[in-house]
């Protein structure tokens, strides 16, 4: 099966650093998943990343080591945290992306 080239990513809430995710927490190390982190991504895949600056479960400090690593762009969001308030601000970030990925193909 061929992959079809990837473009965009957009991530919310994403867990990017398996490894550090794991040390943070202190659970047992997951051998067997993929971690983005780690994984070699062309220059012509442009990233997106939202993430709340209450998240306890994904530390934003995560997403900012990802970006310096990969690029991309990110927003914390004020108010937010690993779960709570996605819904009710997916339709603004939504259009807002939406806005983010015609910029990139045109």
């Amino acid at each position: 099966v061929q992959i079809p080239s990837l473009g965009s990513v957009v991530t919310v809430a994403g867990n990017l650093n398996v490894k550090a995710w794991v040390d943070e927490h202190g659970y047992l190390p997951l051998d067997q998943s993929l971690d983005p982190f780690q994984a070699d991504y062309t220059d012509s895949v442009r990233f997106m990343h939202y993430i709340g600056v209450n998240d306890k479960n994904v530390a934003p400090g995560q997403l900012v080591n990802f970006v310096a690593r990969h690029g991309g762009s990110f927003k914390i969001l004020k108010a937010v945290d690993h779960s709570c308030c996605w819904v009710q601000r997916w339709p603004a970030l939504l259009k807002e992306q939406a806005s983010f990925l015609r910029s990139w193909v045109e």
